[in-house]
């Protein structure tokens, strides 16, 4: 069963990762929250 994220819940100023060739992104609470990000924040390949 899988828990519905709360984007809600991220403190103010919480670091996003973007990275998506990072190793560690599958357990990454950092690259949780960004793919969970809302609009507000530009992603892009670099």
């Amino acid at each position: 069963m899988e828990d519905e994220f709360n984007y809600q819940a991220v403190p103010y100023g919480y670091t996003h990762c973007f990275n998506t060739h990072c190793p560690k992104g599958e357990k990454c609470l950092r690259h949780l929250v960004a793919m969970h990000s809302t609009n507000q924040y530009l992603r892009c390949r670099c």
